[in-house]
């Protein structure tokens, strides 16, 4: 807590409301049932300018991260697009998510009966804790407007930094142009983006396109 008061970008004076959090903090901290909630207050209209961006995780959540190369989890990254809709922006290949046919583009439309209008995306309690076993439903929109509910099951996920089958060549005004989606900087990583680079070097490729859009940092060594 006292890191977050020192360091949070939004505690500036630019954003009202911020800093007064923290004249009473120390008292009310029993009201707070779990960790989650204490940071969810502390954030600067979470969801709205903080969108997930500040959260906290164990030391044992982090070595199984950058170590290990997985998580517990569904398997996908959600944003909150421009009409405020919980839009998937990654799907792990091989994860709960992706065995359900779930796909980027793929909006949330509600989780467990309740329309995500009336959730806060970055609360635990609406995907439920990082654990093997938590169970969800999902009501699902595709981007052509259907429709399913879908039940997935938190497990373990592999990071999978470099996937393979997103390695690719393309024909630009007759440019060989390399594109490498790079998700993370984790351990395993550097073999894998060797790897990705010789075999686009093999075929020639004028130019190189590494997409870090969606990639949270790691390990500075990576």
């Amino acid at each position: 807590m006292d890191l977050f008061q020192q360091f949070y970008l939004f505690n500036d004076p630019e954003f009202a409301g911020q800093r007064e959090k923290y004249a009473t903090i120390r008292e009310d901290l029993p009201s707070y049932p779990t960790v989650d909630a204490l940071l969810d207050d502390l954030r600067y209209q979470s969801g709205t300018f903080d969108r997930g961006f500040t959260y906290y995780a164990t030391v044992e959540q982090v070595e199984q991260f950058f170590s290990a190369g997985e998580f517990f989890g569904f398997g996908f990254t959600v944003g909150i697009d421009l009409d405020s809709s919980w839009r998937l922006i990654d799907v792990f290949g091989g994860s709960p998510a992706d065995m359900a046919g779930l796909v980027r583009s793929d909006t949330i439309v509600a989780v467990d009966g309740t329309p995500a209008t009336g959730l806060n995306l970055n609360s635990e309690s609406t995907f439920g804790p990082s654990e093997t076993g938590v169970v969800r439903t999902l009501r699902i929109r595709s981007l052509g407007g259907n429709e399913r509910d879908v039940q997935l099951t938190k497990r373990a996920v592999g990071l999978d930094p470099v996937p393979a089958d997103r390695v690719k060549v393309f024909d630009v005004a007759g440019r060989k142009v390399g594109y490498i989606f790079f998700r993370t900087f984790i351990e395993d990583a550097d073999d894998l983006l060797r790897s990705a680079v010789a075999e686009l070097a093999a075929t020639g490729v004028d130019d190189l396109v590494l997409d870090l859009r969606y990639n949270g940092g790691g390990l500075v060594d990576t």
